[in-house]
């Protein structure tokens, strides 16, 4: 498989990270994706990018997975599901269809929203630092931090591994963002391991980082690969009158 870089000022620090090897890859604008020839691309790029790439070669984007059940005891704070228009001003929203728009303060949210777009509510929650930890194959790979904190703070390492062993429907590849909050560590979201932010800095390395998202990208086109596959199974026996 080949990398699909996304043309322009984008993601510039994660098409760094695969310009640095010495994989193959092509660039390619947002209009451009249309004309590509065959299917075995991994594509780097914005969110729209690699889902107007996943409609393209018909692949199912992976479902949103900020909040997983199994991690609703880390967050350490009420999130909720409703529509834009229930949320209070002072309320943290965050839409649960990927990148619809950015999540923040509601009165602070600059893009137009729909009333009726489905979200997560939450009250809002201070943290003291951010860190993202980068999970592959249920490990810690590597972490960084992403705000300009206090640089003596630092995530209890403890907690985040308790994350990952009790995450049982994780894919391959995945992120963990945490902070500190009166003296606990904290689920911020959990983030899928494509369209994947990497921060160059902390202890998470280009080499992991590849390897991250190009393993999860082929789980990705696996699993609907499985899918269709499953799709065909059906409609073959409901052709031939077998039941189920």
């Amino acid at each position: 498989m080949r990398y699909l870089l996304q043309s322009g000022d984008y993601m510039r620090k994660e098409k760094s990270a695969i310009s640095r090897t010495t994989l193959p890859r092509i660039a390619c604008s947002y209009d451009e994706l249309s004309e590509l020839e065959g299917a075995d691309y991994i594509p780097v790029g914005t969110v729209e990018y690699v889902n107007e790439y996943c409609r393209i070669k018909n692949i199912t984007p992976p479902t949103n997975i900020s909040y997983p059940v199994e991690l609703v005891k880390f967050l350490n704070r009420s999130v909720w599901q409703s529509s834009y228009s229930f949320a209070k001003e002072y309320q943290f929203v965050k839409p649960r269809n990927t990148k619809v728009f950015t999540g923040s303060i509601k009165k602070d949210i600059e893009e137009t929203v729909k009333d009726d777009e489905p979200v997560w509510i939450s009250d809002p929650m201070t943290f003291t630092a951010e860190f993202r930890f980068y999970i592959l194959e249920n490990n810690i790979v590597g972490y960084s931090r992403y705000d300009d904190g206090d640089d003596n703070i630092q995530p209890d390492i403890n907690t985040v591994q308790q994350m990952i062993a009790v995450y049982n429907e994780s894919p391959i590849g995945y992120t963990l963002d945490v902070g500190p909050v009166d003296n606990k560590t904290v689920l911020i979201e959990v983030n899928d391991g494509w369209s994947l932010g990497y921060y160059p800095w902390g202890t998470m390395t280009t080499d992991k980082y590849v390897e991250l998202i190009t393993k999860r990208w082929k789980e990705i086109v696996q699993e609907c690969c499985s899918q269709v596959r499953e799709i065909d199974a059906m409609e073959i026996r409901k052709h031939f009158g077998v039941e189920e």
